[in-house]
């Protein structure tokens, strides 16, 4: 039987959503600015387009 003990317990999107927190605190932004679109996002963190949406569905809720 293999070990996947090494492999990371987060979903793609959840790292990403943590990504995507760190960079909201991290990098300045005015107050009501808007964040990257979809696409520059998926570029930033090399990630595709859906796995950006699955992220940002995360912020909504809040």
């Amino acid at each position: 039987m293999n070990d996947f003990s090494h492999l990371k317990n987060k979903l793609l999107a959840e790292q990403i959503e943590d990504q995507i927190y760190h960079y909201i605190l991290d990098t300045p932004i005015e107050p009501g600015a808007k964040l990257p679109n979809e696409f520059e996002l998926g570029e930033k963190f090399g990630v595709g387009r859906s796995t950006i949406r699955e992220a940002l569905k995360h912020f909504k809720m809040i």
